[in-house]
């Protein structure tokens, strides 16, 4: 596992030291500004359950937490939930496979499953989308994914916001409209 860190002004690259590398590659990862951390997410596979991690960018020491992690599956229905900070709520959020939106709040220690009502088709059920904290509007909004409708894989381009605060999915920008198949009116009469 490596990380790296990148300078805007200078338009470069730096590793960052590990003082203590983990064993493992955690699958998912956010800046948690309420711990100054990196949180990182396991999934297990080779180690077992899941785990939280935490990185000290300053000191460059990872740490494990005792948190118990909720299980996200990185098999064929899980592969690739989303995962940003919501800097208004305090959490780091992971929404995702199995139609689930979890946060951990890194202050308490604890992951926590907040009710948000599920819409049809509800935008944590995509696989493979990416997701930011907007801080004008104070939200998570998540964009991309793809999911499986009607025997088939569709990839809408709409975007979604998530408000911790009410718990709910707002949609932002509607996907662009399929248009009817084309016809050929010659056959058939």
């Amino acid at each position: 596992l490596e990380l790296w860190s990148y300078e805007v002004e200078t338009d470069t690259w730096t590793p960052i030291r590990q003082a203590n590398r983990l064993a493992i590659e955690p699958w998912k990862y956010a800046y948690d500004a309420s711990v100054d951390r990196l949180v990182a997410y396991d999934a297990g596979g080779r180690s077992g359950g899941a785990r939280t991690w935490l990185f000290d960018l300053r000191t460059g020491t990872w740490s494990g937490t005792s948190a118990v992690t909720p299980e996200f599956s990185y098999g064929w229905w899980g592969t690739q939930p989303a995962i940003a900070y919501d800097e208004a709520a305090e959490r780091t959020v992971i929404a995702g496979q199995g139609c689930r939106v979890v946060a951990y709040d890194a202050t308490a220690d604890r992951w926590e499953t907040p009710y948000i009502p599920a819409l049809k088709p509800a935008p944590e059920c995509r696989d493979g989308r990416e997701m930011v904290y907007d801080p004008v509007n104070e939200r998570l909004v998540a964009y991309g994914g793809t999911v499986y409708t009607t025997c088939t894989w569709e990839t809408p381009d709409d975007m979604w916001a998530l408000d911790m605060a009410t718990r709910s999915w707002a949609l932002v920008v509607p996907p662009t409209p399929v248009p009817p198949p084309l016809r050929d009116l010659a056959a058939g009469g």
